[in-house]
C-alpha cells in the first residue's frame, strides 16, 4: 500500500512545472536509497540542491585510542554528555577503529551551513524529545495513573504524538486491579505521582504502583519536588523532560490504535475498549452537534484519564476550540462551586450521586 504524508505546498501531479510565487520554478529533487523502489520523498527547493556557494573542510577530529587488552564490558552513559553545541561541531567521539568511529552529540544549537560527509558513509540516528529519548517506540503501550491535571492532559498528548498508545488507569483502583490493566495491555512504561490528595488527606499513589509490579515509572510530584524516593530505573518528572520546544508528531494510519480504556471489571476481569485515531473526529463531532459545543465555551467533569469521560474531554474541547477547566480538588465541597461560578464554565459534567451529595450537605447554597 502506498502512504502519502505532505508538508507545505505541492503541485497536484507529480514532475510537472511548479512555480514559485514569483514566478521562478521550484527544484524538484527525488530522494531514494533504493533507486525508484521503497519510500521515495520528493522534495521542492527553492535554490538547486546541487548549486554550491563554497567548500570548506571541517577541524579534524584526534582520537586517543585505549590501550588494547582484555575484552570486557563498558556502560556508556551517553545521557550524561554535556549538552551543548550543534549537531556536527559538537559531536564526541566514543568508539572506534580503522573503519568506523561511533559518536554521541546533545546539541543545543541549530547549525548554520549545510553538511556533507565527502570521505565516506555516514548513519546519523536522532533521539526525538522524552518518549523516544527514553527508548520507546511508535505502538509501545504506556500507562497513565494520575489526577485531571494540566501534565496529564499534556502527557496523554504527547503519548500520541509520538505514535505511542494510552493505556488509561483510574488513579481510585487498587495495586491488584493496576496489575490486571498493566498485564492486559503489555505496558511498557508508566506515568504517575507521588501522593494524591483526597478530601484533605495525601495518600501514596507511587506506592500503589510500584505494589502492582509497574514497569519504569515517570513520576511527577504533588508538590514542588518529589517525596518518595524513586526505584532503580524510574525517573522523575524534570529528568524526563526533554529540553526540546517543537516535536514533529508521528503520522499514523487512522486505523492505528491510541488509547486502550477498560470496562469498570465488576463482573469479571476487565475488558480493554479500543480508541483509534478517528475517535477524537467522533468526540468532537458529537460535542459540536449534541452538546453545542463552541469555542466560547469552558467545560469541566469531575474524572480522570481512567475512564472515558477524560480523553473525551480532552477532545471535545480542544478540537471544537474551547477551554477546559481543571479543578485539583474534591468536588463535594463548595471549592468546587466557587471554582465552576469563578470561571464561568458553560457546560458541567456530573454524576446523580454528586448532585445528592450537594443536596444533603448544602454546600452550593447561594452559588450561581
Amino acid at each position: 500500500m502506498t502512504y502519502y504524508y505532505k508538508l507545505g505546498t505541492i503541485p497536484h501531479k507529480q514532475h510537472t512545472q511548479f512555480r514559485q510565487p514569483d514566478g521562478s520554478l521550484y527544484h524538484e529533487e527525488l530522494m531514494g536509497i533504493h533507486g525508484f523502489s521503497g519510500i521515495q520523498p520528493l522534495l521542492y527547493h527553492l535554490h538547486p540542491p546541487t548549486q554550491i556557494q563554497k567548500i570548506l573542510t571541517s577541524k579534524p577530529v584526534e582520537l586517543t585510542f585505549a590501550e588494547p587488552g582484555a575484552l570486557q564490558p563498558h556502560h556508556l552513559r551517553t545521557a550524561n554528555v554535556p549538552e551543548g553545541g550543534d549537531a556536527i561541531a559538537a559531536r564526541i567521539p566514543l568508539l572506534a577503529n580503522s573503519d568506523v568511529c561511533v559518536s554521541v552529540v546533545r546539541p543545543t544549537e541549530a547549525m548554520n551551513y549545510w553538511y556533507r560527509y565527502a570521505s565516506g558513509d555516514e548513519v546519523i540516528f536522532i533521539h526525538e524529545d522524552g518518549l523516544v529519548t527514553a527508548g520507546f517506540q511508535p505502538g509501545d503501550a504506556i500507562a497513565v495513573i494520575l489526577p485531571m491535571t494540566v501534565e496529564a492532559v499534556a502527557i496523554y498528548l504527547g503519548i500520541i504524538a509520538a505514535g505511542c498508545v494510552v493505556i488509561s488507569i483510574a488513579d481510585s483502583f487498587s495495586a491488584n486491579e493496576i496489575a490486571i490493566r498493566l498485564k492486559i495491555t503489555k505496558t511498557k512504561a508508566i506515568f504517575t505521582q507521588d501522593l494524591i490528595q483526597r478530601v484533605g488527606q495525601q495518600f501514596s499513589l507511587y506506592t500503589k504502583v510500584m505494589n502492582a509490579q509497574a514497569p519504569t515509572a515517570i513520576v511527577l510530584p504533588l508538590t514542588d519536588s518529589l517525596s518518595v524516593n524513586l526505584r532503580q530505573g524510574d525517573l522523575s518528572w524534570t529528568k524526563f523532560l526533554s529540553s526540546r520546544e517543537e516535536f514533529d508528531a508521528l503520522p499514523c494510519d487512522p486505523g492505528t490504535p491510541t488509547n486502550i480504556l477498560f470496562s469498570s471489571g465488576t463482573t469479571g476481569e476487565p475488558k480493554a475498549i479500543l480508541w483509534t485515531h478517528t475517535t477524537p473526529i467522533k468526540c468532537a463531532v458529537d460535542a459540536y452537534l449534541h452538546h453545542d459545543i463552541h469555542s466560547s465555551d469552558i467545560l469541566t467533569w469531575p474524572t480522570s484519564l481512567g475512564w472515558m469521560m477524560g480523553p473525551w474531554l480532552i477532545y471535545t474541547s480542544l478540537i471544537n476550540q474551547a477551554a477546559i477547566g481543571l479543578y485539583y480538588g474534591a468536588p463535594t465541597r463548595r471549592d468546587f462551586g466557587q471554582f465552576i461560578q469563578n470561571a464561568k464554565v458553560t457546560m458541567l459534567g456530573l454524576v446523580p450521586s454528586l448532585v445528592s451529595t450537594w443536596k444533603t450537605t448544602a454546600c452550593m447554597e447561594g452559588l450561581d
